[in-house]
């Protein structure tokens, strides 16, 4: 996984069959996801809960809170928060 801070405070991450977007969140200890991808033809491989487990052991001080979500994507991001990888509120 690669992790680069840009100037502008947002976050890149790129991960094999996918990639990030994130950027400090209105609380101190919180990193919102304002985008997240993972390539079709990688999807339901484990690789999209591989990253957030990657994000959360490098920024372990911090809440991960995935921020305008797709509507086909809230089943995703609902068994996130159920493993307790984001926060949704």
């Amino acid at each position: 996984m690669q992790i680069q801070v840009e100037e502008c405070s947002y976050i890149n991450v790129r991960f094999d069959g996918g990639q990030a977007v994130l950027r400090q969140g209105l609380a101190a200890n919180e990193l919102e996801i304002v985008f997240f991808h993972v390539c079709p033809a990688k999807r339901n491989q484990g690789i999209g809960v591989a990253a957030l487990r990657e994000i959360q052991a490098h920024f372990p001080e911090k809440v991960l809170k995935p921020i305008d979500i797709l509507e086909t994507a809230e089943g995703f991001w609902h068994k996130m928060e159920t493993e307790g990888l984001v926060t949704l509120q």
